[in-house]
């Protein structure tokens, strides 16, 4: 019980100690790295890297 209670008061901490951040303001005049909305471009999503091996016990 009294671990919810200091959940509860952390959460309450925590919300109000958030930050607000303003809303970027997206311009088609601006180049792309100018402009704060362009997160990246021409970019592959990302992957993780597969190596095959013949066994289980080989690839530990």
């Amino acid at each position: 019980m009294a671990g919810a209670a200091w959940l509860a008061i952390g959460l309450a901490a925590q919300a109000e100690e958030t930050p607000r951040v303003d809303p970027v303001q997206i311009d088609s005049s601006r180049p792309d790295w100018e402009n704060p909305a362009v997160n990246a471009r021409g970019k592959m999503p990302a992957s993780a890297s597969h190596f095959p091996f013949e066994s289980r016990a080989a690839a530990l």
